[in-house]
């Protein structure tokens, strides 16, 4: 499940998983900005953390390097993917991860996916930058601006490293308006 923060991607999951999809069982706990759950696997986050850090970054940073730098500077982690990979969903049919890093990562994750023998497919969380910028701004304190580009990188990462794969856009509204016809689409 890819998008920004704060887009509803937590809701996706956990429609996912009420739907049989495994997200695995340490997941990162409820809070008060998602009192539910985020629905992310506490592992792959802390690698999604590591891996921004190692290119002096973190999740709310405005740049990142290239696709392609991203997938070389962290080919040494891969074997760390490849084990939480293999210790939390190799016996399940449908797994899925979900975590807004992983939007500005997914050239590593492809090539990890790819190693695995995994097919991958895509969610897309589409919510109005207007709303993200308002819950970053009370979450977070951000300014407009920033949450505009924040919105605007993820999403353009997402769209763009999932060009030629099964992938579906699901936007906010209409999930939370109707969310059993959102998940019948996926």
């Amino acid at each position: 499940v890819l998008g920004m923060h704060r887009s509803g991607i937590s809701v996706l999951a956990r429609g996912l998983q009420a739907f049989g999809v495994v997200i695995g069982e340490k997941l990162l706990d409820s809070d008060d900005w998602n009192p539910k759950g985020y629905f992310e696997h506490a592992d792959i986050a802390g690698l999604n953390d590591t891996l921004l850090g190692l290119v002096g970054k973190r999740w709310d940073s405005l740049a990142l390097p290239p696709p392609e730098t991203i997938e070389s500077l962290f080919t040494p982690y891969q074997e760390k993917a490849l084990g939480l990979l293999e210790r939390d969903f190799s016996e399940s049919a449908l797994c899925g991860i979900k975590d807004p890093r992983a939007s500005r990562l997914l050239p590593f994750w492809q090539s990890v996916f790819g190693r695995a023998g995994m097919d991958d497919c895509y969610v897309i969380a589409l919510r109005n930058p207007i709303s993200v910028a308002r819950s970053l701004s009370a979450r977070n304190g951000f300014m407009p601006e920033k949450s505009y580009q924040l919105w605007l990188s993820h999403m353009l990462a997402a769209i763009r490293d999932t060009v030629g794969k099964p992938r579906i856009v699901v936007d906010y509204d209409a999930l939370m308006a109707d969310p059993i016809v959102q998940l019948d689409r996926i």
